[in-house]
């Protein structure tokens, strides 16, 4: 058999094929030549080596809060005193509630009646004034104090020992309640409870009753009137209305509470000073009746009047 070259291919029939312009070989060229890069990337990703894997940790604890500083009675016969006290009771008792901050504590001073001693102020249960002493019910003012939510600290001094007496003692003296109160954050608040001295971060307020109001009055009276920011009487003015008075008026920061019973003592001297100091200051005098029987009215209405006096609240407390 005899072979003969093939005819030229054509596009149509008879018609011979063109070669493709230079510019479209070009482009043809370079389509083929990224086709190919794309093959042999494809090609080096799938034999490149996986990524180590993400080290994973257990999920560390949270740290729970630091647990709020413990309710705390303190004891301490200091140096300066009011007034004579026997041997194994406390010249002052001071009390503090859970969680108190002590770097902006408040002070409630309170200035008990007759017949009565600093440990059955502040105890709820019986407590003998003296150690070994007989024992008594106590009025429980730690837990009223405690309710009220403020950050303050309770401070009972021993006035005149289960007398029947309100003698203020050595808080007539000028300057002694200044001093007192220093040795009270030195000995006492500071190394028992963290409160920064010499002086007391916050305010301090007095809270007197019955025959307290008498040392109420010689703190105002020894200069000691500008170191108080509040003042609460349970029904305690028997007398000395315009000396509260003067004090409050002397300042536009200052609060004073009155609450009376039936008794015509502190009824009428609570209208007085209500009528005399009430038009000026407004909302800063409360003069109000209640209820109670003398003896209760501190364990049914220290908790609200503390609250009334606006003192920096406790963190945490209901």
């Amino acid at each position: 058999m005899r072979w003969s070259p093939c005819p030229p291919h054509t596009g149509k029939l008879g018609t011979p094929f063109a070669p493709p312009e230079p510019a479209l070989r070009t482009a043809m060229l370079a389509l083929a030549t990224l086709s190919l890069s794309l093959t042999l990337l494809t090609g080096c990703l799938e034999r490149a080596p996986a990524p180590p894997p993400v080290p994973s940790y257990p999920d560390l604890p949270v740290p729970p809060p630091p647990a709020p500083a413990p309710a705390r009675t303190a004891e301490a016969r200091l140096q300066l005193s009011a007034h004579r006290v026997p041997a194994g009771a406390p010249t002052v008792v001071v009390h503090s509630p859970e969680g108190l901050d002590p770097t902006r504590v408040d002070l409630v001073i309170y200035l008990h009646g007759w017949e009565s001693c600093a440990r059955r102020v502040v105890a709820t249960g019986p407590v003998a004034c003296t150690n070994g002493g007989p024992r008594a019910a106590g009025q429980g003012l730690a837990l009223q104090h405690d309710l009220a939510g403020t950050n303050s600290v309770l401070v009972v001094p021993q006035l005149p020992w289960l007398a029947r007496s309100g003698a203020p003692g050595r808080f007539n003296e000028p300057g002694f309640f200044q001093a007192w109160r220093r040795e009270l954050v030195a000995e006492v608040l500071g190394p028992e409870l963290g409160v920064p001295g010499p002086e007391v971060p916050g305010r301090t307020v007095l809270v007197a009753h019955s025959g307290g109001y008498n040392t109420a009055l010689a703190i105002l009276r020894g200069n000691g009137g500008a170191e108080i920011s509040g003042i609460v009487l349970l029904d305690a003015l028997y007398g000395g209305q315009d000396t509260f008075g003067d004090w409050l008026l002397a300042a536009g920061d200052r609060r004073l509470a009155s609450l009376y019973t039936p008794h015509p003592g502190t009824t009428s001297r609570s209208l007085q000073l209500l009528a005399r100091a009430g038009p000026t200051v407004g909302g800063r005098l409360l003069v109000a009746p209640t209820a109670a029987a003398h003896g209760e009215v501190p364990a049914r209405e220290l908790s609200t009047t503390l609250r009334w006096l606006d003192l920096a609240a406790r963190v945490g407390a209901p």
